[in-house]
């Protein structure tokens, strides 16, 4: 059985920082979900203790809207 801590919100914008971020540091093309993981982390990483990090799934599926994110000027 696993205990929820808490959880914590991401807005879109975060989400999509957080793609950016992990592929430029990473090299990773994480999607929109995993970049909402990196976020969350970042948010509570002040916090000690030991973080596994879950990326679920890749950018592909989201070149749609981050190329709408990219072409707003919200880079």
């Amino acid at each position: 059985m696993v205990n929820i801590d808490r959880t914590v919100d991401v807005t879109l914008k975060e989400a999509i920082d957080g793609v950016i971020e992990v592929a430029k540091r990473e090299g990773l093309y994480v999607g929109l979900s995993s970049g909402a993981v990196y976020s969350a982390y970042k948010k509570m990483s002040h916090n000690s203790g030991v973080y596994v990090l879950i990326f679920p799934d890749d950018v592909f599926k989201y070149i749609r809207t981050l190329s709408q994110y990219v072409q707003t000027g919200n880079k």
